[in-house]
């Protein structure tokens, strides 16, 4: 559940309380080094040229790092088909017409290559940068947290298939936490919320029920799921969720401060709400 410190990436997300003893009205979820990924400049602002090359990255690392990259250029994930040795993620974006740009992966003991493909030569060129920054900050080093980070990155199919054996068929809520200061905090799934475009608040499934529901797609190396825990000063916590299907607006994440018992609550919008 503990994991080394690879926050990236999401959306911003700000206190519903201000307290002052923890300065929490300036936590923040994205730190503008590591997220900056998220607010990545478009295509169009790429120079020059990235050969084509082989990455020392593990497989299941790359198809994240592809869909990140194809996200950033305002891409949605619209098609994930992963092989043992070859697969491609899909991104469409709409303008003046549909366009589609496919990442194509191919691994190898040696590492993976990538080969994007669609639109222009120069666009394909752009999104093999655009990869290539991705694997620069993933591939960073382990970081000291500076405040109580939380972030929460709302999943849904076909994208749910990067990170599990196929597709939910519900809703997952990517959720990382890091603690910067000097108080612990308890984590409870059941006080991480998502809120429905009726203003209706779900709540998680419960444990026993996804790996009973979901068992046949939460086979190794799918991510742990969160569970009840307490995050100490200069701790990482990371885990994932699962939700009804439905159209979500936003989360919020509750966590408990342990010498107070006073909750603090974080609430990020999704900018977009995807139905399942």
């Amino acid at each position: 559940m503990r994991h080394g410190a690879r926050i990236q990436e999401f959306c911003q997300l700000q206190p519903r309380r201000d307290t002052p003893r923890l300065d929490l009205g300036r936590a923040v979820a994205c730190l503008p080094l590591l997220w900056c990924l998220s607010c990545a400049s478009p295509l169009a602002s790429y120079s020059g040229y990235a050969t084509p090359r082989e990455y020392a990255i593990p497989c299941d690392q790359a198809y994240l790092f592809a869909a990140k990259a194809l996200k950033a250029n305002g891409y949605a994930i619209s098609e994930v088909e992963r092989g043992t040795e070859a697969g491609v993620v899909v991104g469409v974006r709409e303008s003046a017409v549909l366009r589609k740009m496919r990442m194509r992966l191919a691994c190898a003991a040696s590492g993976v290559s990538l080969t994007p493909s669609g639109e222009t030569p120069y666009a394909e060129n752009g999104m093999r940068i655009a990869f290539e920054r991705v694997a620069a900050v993933g591939a960073s080093a382990k970081r000291v947290p500076q405040q109580l980070e939380v972030e929460a990155e709302l999943v849904t199919d076909p994208e749910t298939k990067l990170y599990f054996s196929g597709s939910l068929g519900a809703v997952a809520l990517r959720v990382r936490l890091a603690n910067g200061t000097a108080r612990s905090f308890d984590v409870a799934p059941s006080a991480i919320r998502l809120r429905a475009e009726s203003s209706a608040f779900e709540g998680p499934l419960a444990r026993d029920e996804v790996e009973r529901r979901f068992s046949s797609v939460m086979r190794a190396p799918a991510p742990p799921l969160l569970d009840r825990a307490r995050l100490a000063p200069g701790e990482f916590l990371e885990g994932f969720l699962i939700y009804p299907s439905g159209r979500y607006v936003a989360a919020v994440v509750q966590l408990i401060d342990v010498e107070t018992s006073e909750p603090e609550e974080f609430e990020t919008a999704f900018e977009i709400a995807p139905a399942t």
